[in-house]
Order: structure tokens, then C-alpha cells, then sequence
């Protein structure tokens, strides 16, 4: 069973949801936000965590990411695969006891990413650099286990993983054009003048990209999963 969390109605699977069901696996889809708890962590074989506005620390206003966090490390410890995406990938760092704080500026539109380390297996099926698609205002310090797999020059820590199983990802490799679209309507009040935010039609012209991308996450999909999941 794939298992993805929504933290907000717009930010969804995306490609994944294609990949999944290319690959014959069936896919739940739990909505933090609605606040109805979360599965058997027994239950999941792979884990996906989406993006949103919130962030980690704001537990007070949102009551779930204190279940949220608690579920996220049942099914790590359960040796799962688990993929963090934006504001999965820093949950993920929270989890393991890194700290998650703002970053020096927002980081929004088309940047191209550079590889890291090429001895972690994920980090090794990166391109030396490749375009993702970016929204995010805060950053993490690795965890302890976590290896350094991809920066920008904006944000250092872009992208980590845990041996082959665990990944987070501050960019979006998994974004369709209606996931940017749906972003730029529902996010579009944070495209502010910036060095490092783009124009909303700048953004809305580099949707020819996803293809790339899209490439990119089957790999790393195919990766993470190759241990928790029997393709048929």
C-alpha cells in the first residue's frame, strides 16, 4: 500500500499518483488537515509526505502534526520507505532531531538544483544538475543518519536521504502543471518582489519542465522502494 499525506487540498501526489498506478499499487491518500488520525503504520509499505503552508513547529495551531509526527516515525522505524517532499522532507527532519528553521529568504519557481554525493545510492541516480520546482521558506540541519545529496546556492540543504530508504526533498520533482497552477492561485500572495521568487508568468512558462522531472522522481521512486514494495 501506497500511503501519501495532504496537508492541504491543493498540494497533492501529483505524478506520483500516475506512477503508482503504472506500477498496479493501490493508494491512500490520508488528509492531515481534516484531522481524522492516520492509518495502522503496520499498514503502510511506502510513505509519501506532501508539501503545505504550515510548518513544522506551528503544533499549536495545527493540533494533527503532533500525530502526524508520531505516525512519520512508527513507519520509519518499521523500515519503510519514506519519501518527504517541501514540508514532508522537513517533517522527516524534525522526526529524526535535526532543527527546521527559516531559511534567509523564500525560494520560489524554477532553479536548478546540484547533486551532492554520489555514493548514497538516491543520491547517486541524480543528475550532476537538473531543474525542480521550488516553494518553500524554511530549511533544515541534516539528521545525524541522513547524507547530503543535493543543494542550490540559496538553499544549502536541498535534499538528504537515509541509506536508500528514507528521502527528503525540499523541491518538487513530482509537480504537475495543475499542481503549479493550483500553487500560484492559492499561494500567489507570496510572490513579492525577490532576488530569488519569480513572476508568476515566469512561473507559470517553465510547466515544460515537468517532463524532466518527472524522469527524475521514477528513478528515485523505483529506488526507495525496491526493498518495502514487490512490483508486479
Amino acid at each position: 500500500m501506497v500511503t501519501c499525506i495532504q496537508h492541504v487540498p491543493f498540494e497533492t501526489p501529483g505524478y506520483i499518483l500516475d506512477w503508482a498506478i503504472a506500477h498496479h499499487r493501490d493508494v491512500a491518500i490520508v488528509h492531515a488537515y481534516q484531522d481524522n488520525g492516520f492509518p495502522d503504520p503496520a499498514c503502510v509499505d511506502f510513505l509519501v509526505i506532501m508539501g503545505g503552508p504550515m510548518s513544522v513547529l506551528e503544533e499549536k495551531k495545527y493540533a494533527w502534526l503532533v500525530a502526524e509526527k508520531r505516525f512519520v516515525e512508527k513507519v520509519m522505524d518499521n523500515g519503510k520507505g519514506v519519501i518527504g517532499i517541501c514540508l514532508g522532507s522537513q517533517l522527516i527532519a524534525d522526526v529524526c532531531g535535526a532543527r527546521v528553521y527559516k531559511n534567509h529568504t523564500k525560494e520560489i519557481g524554477w532553479y536548478e538544483v546540484a547533486k551532492v554525493d554520489t555514493e548514497n545510492p538516491v543520491g547517486n541516480i541524480l543528475p550532476d544538475k537538473f531543474m525542480a520546482f521550488h516553494w518553500h521558506g524554511e530549511t533544515f540541519d541534516l539528521p545525524l543518519a541522513a547524507t547530503h545529496i543535493a543543494s542550490t546556492g540559496v538553499c544549502r540543504n536541498q535534499a538528504f536521504a537515509i541509506d536508500d530508504r528514507v528521502v527528503g526533498l525540499q523541491f518538487h520533482l513530482e509537480i504537475t502543471a495543475q499542481g503549479v497552477c493550483d500553487l500560484v492561485r492559492y499561494c500567489g500572495d507570496e510572490l513579492l518582489e525577490n532576488g530569488h521568487i519569480q513572476k508568476k508568468e515566469d512561473i507559470i512558462a517553465g510547466i515544460d519542465h515537468c517532463k524532466s522531472m518527472h524522469a527524475i522522481m521514477d528513478l528515485l521512486l523505483e529506488t526507495v522502494t525496491r526493498k518495502c514494495m514487490k512490483y508486479r
